[in-house]
């Protein structure tokens, strides 16, 4: 069976998030939201770069600039040793910048993306999320996958997972006051 390319995927995902927000029957905003998890989940908490950059159509040089900088944030791969651009933001980035292709602008497209997101860079240096923090859903995240997601997990886990938000979101206000 052949494989799918990453880019590909991301692409597809783009579309298929853009359709959820557009559906307004909830039985199948429900099931394309399904597909969209589903999807996410095949792909992980992570992107290799080359598709990334490929996907929002810059240099790997280019990405690599807006990593360094705090504005893409990153997964450490397996062993700690290469860092991927991190699953849902970059799809957020993907969709801006489709977004505005689509309304006719060519130049700066991803700069201008990260700006309308409200992108800063959140201190010196990288912006690095472990792997467990990036597997979980986001504030933009239906309700019932959120629900899903409790529900798979124990009260320790849960537990772990807010004191570990807690100290990034301590870490983050930190940032902001000193800014």
């Amino acid at each position: 069976m052949p494989t799918v390319a990453t880019e590909t995927v991301l692409a597809d995902l783009v579309v298929l998030r853009r359709a959820v927000r557009a559906e307004r029957d909830p039985a199948r905003q429900r099931r394309l939201s399904e597909v969209e998890r589903h999807l996410r989940e095949a792909l992980g908490s992570s992107v290799p770069k080359l598709p990334a950059a490929r996907a929002l159509g810059v240099s790997l040089t280019a990405l690599d600039r807006w990593i360094d900088r705090g504005l893409v944030p990153v997964v450490p791969g397996a062993g700690g040793s290469r860092l991927r651009p991190e699953t849902t933001p970059l799809l957020e980035l993907l969709e801006q910048v489709e977004a505005l292709r689509e309304q006719g602008r060519r130049g700066h497209v991803v700069a201008a993306a990260l700006r309308r997101l409200g992108r800063r860079p959140p201190g010196e240096g990288r912006w690095i999320v472990s792997p467990e923090l990036a597997l979980l859903p986001r504030p933009n995240v239906p309700a019932w996958e959120l629900k899903e997601t409790a529900s798979a997990t124990t009260p320790i886990e849960r537990l772990a997972s807010v004191a570990e938000l807690s100290e990034a979101l301590t870490t983050l206000s930190g940032l902001r006051a000193r800014a």
